[in-house]
């Protein structure tokens, strides 16, 4: 904390926690996802952009319009927007941002790119309730050992556990497909997860005693993708690339840098522009 010139405070060892040394506190923002999500449509329809969620993009290709072609999308209910579009139902964009997270490389290799090699992680986090626990984020340190935090602004937390929370892990340049589960598999997943509960909480009971009068509510569940081969360092880095002209991939899943990452999507997306023109 003194070398990343953070500010903390050293506090008393006290009942929330137990088999730890040190305590100290620190500042860090809780933000809900859901309230986010609202603030961001909103502001978003305001700027008058046009949204459209819940459409899976089945195909992907480029135009031959060189040095900066058109990249055509074609969604999976077959609808076609404003715009330029050809007789196979492909829509046409000057510039397409791939923000798809996990399935970035499935969308990059339909235009012919070969993706990067990428470490998937199959991740689950619980969410719990504890009675008369006060909203608060508590860490365990440093090692295989458990955090809980507020679950937005409702009276619930999120439990990780970095023994426990990766269930499954692929190296490669795209995930497995039996990761993408059928509503049997995933009724099976969920008995699974109820067991896999039990031992998360009482591996975490061990070091913040509140959590032995737990109840599992739901989890967060899902693949992600990381850096493949940096289990040493963990690195989490946020790269923007433009591997086609007009086709950019954002590669990152930490909100802390989401801004400088909208910044340097919009600097490349206005340079497309300036060559275009």
């Amino acid at each position: 904390l003194d070398a990343a010139g953070i500010p903390y405070q050293r506090m008393p060892v006290d009942d929330r926690v137990q088999r730890c040394a040190l305590a100290v506190r620190t500042w860090e923002a809780v933000y809900d996802s859901e309230r986010l999500k609202r603030l961001l449509y909103s502001r978003l329809r305001e700027a008058q952009v046009d949204i459209h969620t819940g459409i899976g993009i089945t195909g992907l290709r480029a135009g031959e319009d060189y040095p900066d072609p058109d990249i055509f999308l074609h969604a999976g209910d077959g609808r076609r927007e404003n715009g330029a579009f050809d007789r196979n139902g492909y829509n046409g964009y000057d510039v397409v941002v791939n923000c798809a997270y996990e399935q970035q490389n499935t969308l990059s290799a339909q235009l012919g790119l070969t993706p990067p090699v990428r470490q998937f992680e199959y991740t689950v986090v619980p969410i719990i309730e504890v009675p008369g626990l006060e909203r608060q984020a508590l860490t365990i340190m440093d090692g295989p050992f458990c955090s809980i935090q507020p679950y937005g602004f409702t009276d619930k937390f999120l439990l990780y556990h970095a023994k426990h929370a990766v269930r499954g892990t692929f190296v490669g340049t795209d995930y497995p497909c039996s990761w993408q589960l059928s509503v049997g598999a995933l009724a099976d997943c969920f008995a699974a997860l109820t067991d896999l509960g039990g031992v998360v909480l009482a591996d975490s009971a061990r070091f913040i005693p509140a959590l032995a009068n737990t109840r599992l509510v739901d989890y967060l569940y899902g693949p992600r993708m990381v850096l493949a081969n940096v289990d040493d360092t963990d690195a989490r880095p946020s790269v923007v690339e433009q591997p086609l002209p007009g086709y950019i991939t954002v590669f990152s899943g930490k909100v802390d840098t989401a801004l400088w990452v909208a910044d340097e999507v919009v600097a490349q997306v206005n340079a497309i522009k300036d060559r275009r023109v």
